[in-house]
Order: C-alpha cells, then sequence, then structure tokens
C-alpha cells in the first residue's frame, strides 16, 4: 500500500479507505488511478464486452460515481428493458414519425394551452380590475 500511496497519492482512496493491507491499483495510463479493493478482475477491459451507464452522481468536488451494468447478461437486459419501455410508448403515441418528434408535438401542443389559458386568466383579471375601478370610484346620481 505504500508504494500506491508514494506513487499516487491520497487519491486512490476517493473511494473509500481500504480494509486489507495490500490495494490493487487500476490505472489507465496518462488519464486515471484508482484504488480498488476488491470486485471482479480482469486481464483487459476488452474483456467486460458490454457496458451501459446508468446513472452519475456527485460525491464530492472532482469525484464522480457512475453507476452502470457491464457483461453481456446484465448489459443485454438493461438495453431490451429500455427498448421494451420505448415500444410501449410508441404503441401509445402512434406517431406519424419518430416517438421523439411525437413527445415534442404533445409538449409543445401542452404549452400552446397552457399559454392560451394563462392569456385567458389574465384578461379576466383585467377585467374584474377595471370593474372594481369604475364601479367603486363613481357614484350613482
Amino acid at each position: 500500500m505504500e508504494q500506491g500511496l508514494s506513487k499516487y497519492g491520497f487519491r486512490l482512496f476517493e473511494g473509500g479507505i481500504p480494509e486489507g493491507p495490500k490495494i490493487r491499483v487500476v490505472e489507465i495510463e496518462d488519464l486515471d488511478a484508482e484504488g480498488c479493493g476488491g470486485g471482479t478482475h480482469l486481464s483487459s477491459t476488452g474483456q467486460i464486452g458490454m457496458v451501459k451507464i446508468i446513472g452519475t452522481e456527485t460525491i464530492q468536488e472532482g469525484v464522480q460515481r457512475l453507476t452502470f451494468v457491464a457483461g453481456p447478461p446484465a448489459a443485454l437486459d438493461h438495453f431490451q428493458k429500455e427498448h421494451a419501455e420505448m415500444e410501449r410508448i410508441r404503441l401509445e403515441l402512434k406517431p406519424q414519425g419518430s416517438v421523439s418528434e411525437a413527445v415534442s408535438r404533445l409538449l409543445g401542443g401542452e404549452k400552446i394551452g397552457l399559454e392560451k389559458e394563462v392569456e385567458s386568466l389574465a384578461s379576466a383579471v383585467a377585467e374584474r380590475y377595471l370593474e372594481g375601478m369604475d364601479g367603486g370610484g363613481a357614484s350613482g346620481s
């Protein structure tokens, strides 16, 4: 562990302090080095196969945690679930073009509807305000 500390410093421990006296250093040359306290070890990243990043989280400034699925069974399963969800959305929308175009049209229509509603409410408020000015300030003869 002392060799790793002298070469890489405390950045090896950004993921937490290792439990044992030894630490495996995983290095991507000229990019990053991380301490690894366990997990699956491979000879090369190519052995992983398919990888799908499904989320990111900021742990502290300059430190990001990636959530991912890797390897054929897990990554493929994730892709298939996402595809099935998109298929359900496509069937629900029955788009003439792409799903994203259909969603944009829906959101655009909703926006236009909301803008018209705001305009109508603003007119109603203005009318009541003006009615109040006419009725409240005038005296009857």
